[in-house]
């Protein structure tokens, strides 16, 4: 991507931890949170027009790779990311 990026200057890239084909809902990223710290919360999961926000709010924002760059998977950098901030 670095050796590319001057192709794309000007656009906005997006990389990140690989997922499961068809990628992850921020419900599945908030659920796997809580089970990682161990927290027992309920998490319910609802549409963009059920979550009543003064942000604009995209209607399809999945966390999917579609690059053929070959990245950890995205349980294992969050795992590591709440590491780092539980210190």
């Amino acid at each position: 991507m670095i050796k590319k990026i001057t192709e794309h200057r000007g656009q906005v890239l997006h990389l990140s931890n690989e997922t499961v084909p068809g990628g992850i809902t921020w419900f599945d990223f908030a659920e796997e949170i809580f089970k990682m710290t161990e927290r027992h919360t309920v998490v319910i999961p609802c549409t963009t027009d059920e979550y009543k926000t003064k942000a604009v709010r995209p209607k399809y924002s999945k966390l999917q790779n579609n690059s053929s760059i070959k990245m950890r998977n995205w349980k294992e950098g969050l795992e590591e990311y709440i590491r780092q901030i539980e210190k």
